[in-house]
């Protein structure tokens, strides 16, 4: 490995190649305010984004998107991605479109980074994203955005990143004028400006706005703005300014303590050899729609498969039940929609009990999981209660076979448990799971999910 390891673009071919897993932080060397962040796992990009001017960023892209990004209330406990987690939790929205925006905010970063002449880059090993929603190759990339990271190139001379704040010199207007009479004559440009008078570019660019924002007023991306601006910026017509005021005297300074759990390797314009890039010890990957779907053993598949086989009007089944020690219930009367809680708590199965049976609900209490799918596939309930924690089988592991399960797939399965955190509920959210219910649980709370997920269920 030589000195131009240190081209970000170069660094990032060598992290996939050699699967990485960890933390890129690159610095922009002609703005060090301007920092860029990359999670990366056995070498493909989970998550990027930038260590400040994050609002004006999603605000841009959520115009694009047509989602409201602007609205974050950030925590200064929180990350980015934790917000833009959170808020897709709360709102219920569906996780394709939480995948789509994770791959824009990743692509645009990734180009911005391509588009950087040498400079110091810091690696944090095992540094990973909990819960990740993307896994993006990176020849892909290459292949999609090389021109767009060769005109970014282009333009670092006069336009360094889309976080450059631009002002239009007030004793130059006229300069500009002339530029939009010749502008507003091309066709190219009434077809991407065309609704913006000139007013408006006057405004935009009196303003002293980054040119996120600028391209938000505008509706264009920051890359066709910056491609138009550039002759006024070179010219000084248009003037530029960083985002902020540098503060920091080098690139360690903006590392939090809380991540470094593991050494820094710092890769730096001088001294860059091949064993910079220390072995790790490898991790398991996080977990992503992909490989839930991979997690289950063939042995639970295969009990999926013995379960539906079952015939329940044959004698039959009360011998594999007995077999398994599956307690016989009784057929379960249709005046009344029945709810399954499996949950290895007795406590919880009365509080449960208690509460749907005053509401107008059968309910069964399952308090081995193992013996769930048989009692399923026998009673066909409208809604399934499902703790996490629970032995031999967790409520991940079982839902998956219900969603493997022709006869059960289609049961609404609402989580009901005592874990709260993040990950736990986008790993239910991507396995299908209908609702997300902590305990201790509020019964009119529970009513009310109930009552909604059954009358969708009774409807199918």
């Amino acid at each position: 490995m030589t000195e131009q390891i240190t081209i970000p673009a170069e660094c990032l071919q060598l992290i996939s190649q050699k699967n990485k897993t960890g933390c890129l932080i690159v610095t922009d060397p002609k703005d060090r305010s301007i920092q860029w962040k990359l999670y990366v796992n056995q070498g493909q990009i989970n998550y990027g984004t930038s260590l400040i001017g994050q609002q004006e960023r999603l605000t841009y892209l959520g115009q694009i998107l047509k989602t409201p990004l602007n609205i974050f209330n950030y925590d200064p406990e929180h990350t980015e991605y934790q917000e833009i987690c959170n808020y897709w939790l709360t709102q219920k929205l569906p996780i394709i479109d939480l995948q789509q925006l994770c791959l824009k905010l990743t692509q645009e970063t990734l180009v911005q980074v391509s588009a950087l002449e040498r400079t110091s880059i810091t690696f944090l090993p095992n540094n990973q994203l909990q819960p990740t929603v993307l896994n993006y190759s990176l020849r892909d990339f290459f292949a999609q955005f090389q021109t767009a990271i060769n005109h970014w190139k282009q333009l670092r001379t006069e336009i360094s990143s889309p976080f450059i704040r631009l002002c239009l010199d007030s004793q130059k207007i006229f300069h500009f004028y002339k530029a939009w009479q010749i502008w507003s004559k091309e066709r190219e440009f009434l077809s991407v400006f065309g609704t913006q008078t000139l007013s408006a570019w006057l405004q935009s660019l009196a303003q002293k706005k980054c040119l996120y924002e600028i391209a938000t007023q505008m509706q264009v991306s920051p890359l066709t703005l910056a491609l138009k601006l550039q002759p006024l910026v070179k010219t000084g017509a248009i003037q530029s300014f960083p985002f902020q005021e540098p503060i920091l005297e080098n690139i360690e300074a903006t590392i939090q303590p809380e991540e470094l759990p593991n050494k820094a390797i710092i890769l730096s314009a001088k001294n860059v050899q091949p064993n910079n890039f220390t072995e790790t010890k490898t991790i398991a990957p996080p977990v992503t729609v992909n490989n839930l779907r991979e997690s289950n053993t063939i042995q639970k598949n295969t009990a999926i498969d013995i379960a539906e086989k079952i015939d329940t009007r044959t004698s039959a089944l009360s011998s594999i039940i007995k077999r398994n020690d599956v307690p016989i219930l009784p057929i379960a009367s249709s005046s009344r929609p029945l709810i399954v809680c499996i949950d290895d708590s007795k406590t919880v199965q009365q509080q449960v009990t208690k509460t749907l049976e005053v509401a107008g609900y059968q309910t069964i209490s399952i308090t081995d999981p193992a013996s769930a799918l048989t009692v399923l596939i026998r009673h066909k309930p409208v809604l399934i209660l499902l703790d996490i924690n629970m032995p031999e089988i967790n409520g991940y592991e079982l839902c998956q076979m219900l969603s493997r399960s022709r006869k059960l797939k289609d049961i609404p399965v609402v989580m009901l448990t005592g874990r709260e955190g993040l990950v736990d509920r986008l790993r239910a959210k991507f396995i299908g799971v209908s609702e997300y219910l902590t305990k201790p649980f509020n019964p009119n709370e529970l009513i009310e999910v109930v009552q909604r997920l059954t009358i969708i269920s009774c409807s199918i």
